[in-house]
């Protein structure tokens, strides 16, 4: 399931209620989808680049090819990038437990992730890391 905001709809400059509002959405979504993966992007980020559409699909290795700045995993995927306690540690501005759909949701900053901002990249690149994704790729598409 995803999820793209344009961020031309939000006015605030700190994000503390688009945020939250945004959350809101998410949450809503999840509830009535219930999907086992799940992200919510701005138009333009970073996985639409050439470097991110080289990166294995989903389908692929089970696992999500990159972290966006919204996300979801199920139980399932919650498992394979290294357990609850791993997830809710990860460096992000929010991590929580879904407790009726099992998951985990992700949100790497609270503003919007800009494909364009090296901080953002360098944001992204960190967590990647934490959660091991390329180690986790490689070793899931050789199985």
């Amino acid at each position: 399931m995803q999820f793209g905001f344009e961020l031309v709809h939000f006015r605030d400059a700190n994000f503390s209620k688009p945020i939250s509002q945004l959350h809101e959405l998410f949450v809503f979504g999840l509830q009535l989808f219930q999907p086992f993966y799940a992200w919510g992007t701005m138009s333009g980020e970073v996985n639409y680049s050439e470097e991110y559409r080289k990166r294995p699909s989903l389908r692929e290795t089970d696992l999500p090819p990159v972290v966006e700045w919204f996300n979801y995993y199920d139980s399932s995927i919650v498992e394979r990038l290294g357990g609850l306690e791993k997830l809710l540690s990860v460096p992000v501005f929010l991590a929580e437990p879904v407790e009726d759909l099992g998951g985990v949701i992700l949100i790497l900053q609270q503003e919007p992730f800009d494909y364009t901002n090296p901080d953002h990249l360098e944001n992204r690149r960190r967590v990647e890391e934490y959660l091991e994704l390329p180690r986790l790729h490689q070793q899931f598409q050789k199985s």
